[in-house]
């Protein structure tokens, strides 16, 4: 049933995070906008060193607390199959490196994706490139492409559990599934607002918005409120940049979407068949 297979997964990610030994090079990247970090993590080995400049290349968006090192196994098989495989580490998610300026956006920015794609067409310039969105990685996915879609150099992509509506996906997750809300929650909190650097720094920026993120419920409350460390002024502004379902017409690349029924963050009540059957580019595969 779907509390074993959640379960399973979690026990799977902790034995990846501590036990499995990923390869990776990490690049970092200073942020436009502000004085924020991000990293391209390339996966390297015997395999991927010998491959052609050409060689295909998959990008890999990581989840809502994410990390390469929880991405290892998709990194693994890219490798296995041929493939230049990478993860754009979101800034805040780099493990014991605290936040480099007072800003964070845990569905993560657009802009540093940007920043990111130009680096890898950069590096290799005649590579086919693909993209792997992974849950909130996934929301991600869509509202990059979706605004960035004139400009993108990704050729195809995945969507892999997706939320789809920002808001009324994680209302759902809520009101479904409390327990793995809390879970999540835990995490994010774990990840941005705590530890000494991170807190001084946040609180010397927006005091009120900390307190309002540190005591926050659910996800859906701490998204209501962390929008100012995104760089919004607004709620509004928020959405509008960064709910995916104000993006996806625009998408005009080959998209594979993937959701199971059981999924309990993603759950089965947000699925948007209608995206497959308005939009020929998109395919949807669900799962019991």
């Amino acid at each position: 049933n779907k509390w074993i297979n959640t379960l399973c997964f979690l026990i799977r990610l902790r034995v990846i995070e501590f036990f499995y030994k990923c390869n990776i090079r990490r690049q970092t990247i200073d942020c436009i906008v502000d004085n924020g970090q991000v990293a391209i993590d390339w996966y390297e080995d015997s395999r991927t060193k010998n491959l052609k400049k050409n060689a295909p290349i998959l990008i890999f968006l990581h989840t809502i607390s994410g990390t390469s090192a929880t991405t290892a196994y998709f990194l693994k098989d890219a490798a296995e199959r041929g493939y230049r495989a990478c993860v754009f580490t979101r800034r805040g998610h780099f493990g014991a490196t605290p936040l480099k300026s007072p800003r964070f956006n845990f569905m993560g920015d657009k802009e540093d994706i940007i920043l990111c794609c130009n680096e890898v067409k950069r590096l290799y310039k005649d590579a086919w490139i693909g993209m792997i969105g992974i849950s909130a990685g996934s929301g991600l996915l869509m509202s990059y492409l979706g605004q960035e879609y004139k400009d993108t150099p990704v050729s195809a992509a995945c969507s892999l559990c997706p939320a789809y509506a920002l808001f009324p996906g994680l209302k759902n997750l809520r009101d479904q599934y409390a327990f793995a809300d809390k879970y999540v929650l835990k995490r994010v909190k774990q990840m941005y607002l705590y530890g000494k650097s991170n807190s001084e720094m946040l609180k010397q920026y927006d005091n009120t918005t900390y307190n309002k993120c540190k005591n926050a419920k659910s996800l859906y409350e701490f998204a209501k409120v962390a929008y100012p460390f995104a760089g919004c002024k607004t709620l509004d502004e928020y959405n509008k940049v960064n709910n995916p379902m104000q993006h996806f017409s625009n998408i005009n690349i080959p998209v594979l979407v993937l959701n199971s029924d059981d999924d309990m963050c993603c759950v089965k009540d947000n699925i948007r068949e209608d995206l497959v059957e308005n939009l020929p580019n998109f395919v949807l595969v669900r799962t019991k």
